[in-house]
């Protein structure tokens, strides 16, 4: 019955701007009600992975289904998924209509702002549909660029190889990153179309004529130590516990890691409770399995962080 009166609670403050977590902490609800209990996320308020990752709110928002219990989560997601796409409708108003550029067969060949970016799959392969504005600066767009980039034509992009190492997975993350940043392309007008009476000049066979590096980084004013994802630093949790911190760019690996780890958890909580081991017991066990992954971990730069408890 709780449970339905946040849900309903949280339903009503959809039309707020708000932070759910925020008002259900005044209602002595608690942030639990908007926690995330899964994933990658597991532990963090709705609200917080929206400040840090909000791909993935709008992700969970289309693809995701509430499990019992989860509604007052998920109607938090949708919230601010509305919320994201006002202030997209809000800034593409502000960044003006355009104009179409040129007659389809022509070229357009210039610099572009990144603003959108998004990745298909198909029976032509995996893709990522680019939306730019230009010329890129401040103020109205005089016209809106369309196109897509496979994964090859990315890898010119970024300047990686398979030297680097899983390019697929560092395409993915630096697609995360790309819109604001200024790309020169050039491409075959195929045609011109129109969304919400925005004007949209679409190409096809684009090339990108520059790549993006460290060294265009360092140019864009961006500090030497994050274009090459020295210096960031993050955190990630082993089973809501046992914080560990270590370089950025080595994430997603240490995520794999964690998640190995949580499986483990899972059988020491299912002995726990077939055997009825005591505290200590659980608790050795639990050490005895990180100890196991903690040399992997360590060879990613993440080491125990004592000062990450709460």
């Amino acid at each position: 019955m709780k449970a339905k009166k946040v849900f309903e609670f949280i339903d009503f403050k959809r039309v707020g701007g708000d932070d759910a977590a925020a008002v259900l902490g005044k209602m002595g609800v608690g942030k639990s009600a908007v926690t995330i209990t899964w994933g990658k996320h597991r532990g963090k308020t709705v609200g917080e992975v929206y400040a840090e990752d909000p791909q993935y709110i709008l992700w969970m928002a289309k693809e995701g289904n509430p499990r019992p219990g989860q509604e007052a989560v998920f109607n938090e997601i949708h919230r601010l998924a509305e919320k994201f796409f006002a202030a997209q409708e809000e800034k593409r108003k502000e960044e003006g209509l355009g104009t179409h550029y040129g007659q389809p067969g022509g070229i357009f060949e210039g610099s572009i702002e990144v603003r959108n970016t998004k990745y298909f799959s198909g029976e032509y392969g995996e893709s990522y549909m680019i939306v730019g504005k230009n010329p890129p600066s401040e103020g109205a767009a005089r016209h809106w660029i369309k196109f897509y980039a496979n994964f090859n034509n990315l890898s010119k992009l970024f300047d990686l190889s398979p030297e680097d190492g899983n390019v697929y997975s560092m395409i993915k993350d630096k697609m995360r990153d790309l819109p604001g940043e200024v790309v020169d392309i050039k491409g075959k007008i195929k045609g011109h179309s129109e969304w919400k009476d925005q004007k949209y000049t679409n190409l096809n066979y684009v090339k990108f004529m520059s790549t993006i590096n460290e060294a265009q980084e360092f140019e864009r004013g961006k500090h030497p130590y994050d274009a090459l994802g020295i210096g960031a630093k993050t955190t990630i949790e082993l089973d809501n516990g046992y914080p560990y911190t270590g370089p950025t760019r080595n994430r997603e690996a240490a995520e794999k890691i964690a998640e190995e780890i949580r499986k483990e958890m899972d059988n020491v909580r299912a002995e726990y409770l077939d055997d009825d081991l005591s505290d200590d017991a659980v608790m050795n066990e639990v050490d005895d399995v990180i100890e196991a992954y903690e040399e992997r971990l360590n060879d990613l730069g993440y080491e125990y962080d004592e000062d990450g408890w709460e």
